[in-house]
């Protein structure tokens, strides 16, 4: 008889011994970009630290200032209650100390004239021809040209008091470069809104100035006082920012 067909035996393929090699198996490989950005982080967050604890920034006290010469704006007051005659200044015109720049007739028609108490430009004219005045009112208001060139702004007692003499300013007015300065007077008792119109010599003035209740003047010599009342293109009566440099605080206290 012919041989028959020769049957294959299937055996299963005996199991790999342990601990042997697996070269087909996926190796999980960690790539380099990834390390590059931790350590990139790293070295970020030490950076952040070591600023934090190391550098000083400026601890400030701002607000708005005024630039007036001696520190004040002179007033022409009326001599009498009554009514006004003649004016014979406006808005920007310049007047010599002791110039006649109208009159003011009382209820019995006596004259009395109006009187520049210093030289300077003419601000504001309170009571011009025809206006009923009393006796003491502000008719004009003159910012005076002879003198040194003060700043003076208005602070809460709690920020007066983180000041001292000396202390550092930056002044910032309207178009003009930054100019340094430092404080010069510290007021010693709170102001309230009408006593600080009448140290400076205008109500108006003193609407802008003030942010709260009660206040304390401080005053601000700019750094070079010698080039006169010019400094810098600012004229007396502008109004500007000041910032006082109270002291020196690292990042990291904010936190802790």
């Amino acid at each position: 008889m012919p041989a028959g067909p020769v049957q294959e035996t299937l055996a299963p393929t005996p199991p790999r011994e342990s601990g042997g090699d697996r070269f087909d198996d996926a190796i999980v490989v960690t790539r380099t970009r990834a390390w590059i950005g931790l350590a990139s982080c790293l070295v970020l967050i030490l950076g952040v630290i070591v600023w934090a604890v190391t550098t000083e920034v400026g601890v400030t006290v701002k607000g708005p200032a005024v630039a007036l010469v001696n520190g004040a704006i002179a007033t022409v007051p009326s001599p009498a209650s009554g009514t006004v005659q003649v004016m014979n200044v406006k808005v920007d015109d310049e007047v010599q100390a002791s110039q006649v720049i109208g009159t003011v007739a009382d209820s019995q028609n006596q004259v009395s004239s109006l009187v520049a108490p210093v030289g300077g430009r003419i601000l504001n004219v309170a009571a011009d021809v025809g206006a009923t005045v009393r006796t003491g009112a502000d008719v004009v208001s003159i910012a005076q040209t002879n003198g040194p060139l003060l700043i003076r702004m208005f602070v809460t007692p709690a920020q007066a008091q983180e000041a001292d003499l000396h202390t550092e300013a930056i002044l910032n007015f309207p178009e003009q470069p930054e100019i340094r300065g430092r404080v010069s007077d510290i007021g010693t008792l709170p102001l309230t809104d009408d006593q600080v119109a009448d140290s400076i010599g205008s109500p108006a003035l003193a609407n802008l100035l003030v942010r709260s209740g009660a206040v304390v003047n401080i005053t601000v010599t700019p750094a070079d006082p010698a080039s006169g009342p010019k400094h810098a293109d600012i004229d007396s009566g502008d109004i500007g920012t000041v910032t006082l440099i109270v002291g020196t605080k690292r990042p990291i206290d904010y936190v802790v």
